[in-house]
């Protein structure tokens, strides 16, 4: 797994270089989940158009790194370690599946 906390702290380091956060990690990070969004379009509409979508991937690829470090950034900024928030995450969300199917499956035999 990677190490969210390594990553939170390089991306400091090189926004510190950058000197254009102040402090306002998540509206920057909000930003990155738009492009994000526009890359995804434009990948969706190569598809649909049969285009080929390698650089289409490779744009989308980039944002969602963009948005990984922005909120490494951000957990660093505030010294939470994100892995263990990440791990934990984990966690929950399989059990709350895993509640979600038994359900579902209970429901479908009614």
């Amino acid at each position: 797994m990677l190490n969210f906390n390594a990553l939170g702290e390089k991306s400091f380091q090189i926004s510190e270089l950058w000197d254009r956060w102040n402090g306002d990690y998540l509206k920057h990070c909000a930003g990155e989940v738009i492009e994000a969004k526009e890359a995804e379009n434009e990948l969706k509409n190569a598809y649909k158009i049969f285009e080929h979508p390698k650089g289409k991937i490779d744009a989308l690829g980039y944002e969602l790194a963009d948005i990984i470090l922005c909120v490494c950034l951000c957990a660093n900024a505030y010294e939470i370690d994100i892995n263990r928030y990440v791990k934990e995450k984990i966690k929950q969300n399989e059990v709350r599946a895993n509640h979600h199917f038994k359900e579902k499956k209970k429901n479908a035999g009614h």
